[in-house]
């Protein structure tokens, strides 16, 4: 998996922050209205049935651009 921090792009005009959260309710309700209402827009770049779920874990082991999404359901 490809991660990037601030020492790998420090030849380049980027800024790496790392963040790690633990949303409570509230702030994924949040999330979730904006989603909603279009003002945040998630990138899913494959979507796998439930029953694939190891090789959705695979694909996202090689590295993806977007989110991978799983159906629990049809």
């Amino acid at each position: 998996m490809l991660r990037l921090g601030p020492d790998d792009v420090s030849d380049l005009d980027l800024i790496a922050i790392g963040i790690q959260a633990t949303p409570d309710a509230a702030i994924l309700d949040r999330v979730a209205a904006e989603v909603a209402s279009g003002r945040l827009r998630v990138s899913i770049q494959e979507t796998f049935a439930l029953e694939e779920v190891p090789r959705a874990f695979d694909r996202f082991a090689s590295g993806t651009l977007g989110k991978i999404g799983i159906r629990v359901s049809e």
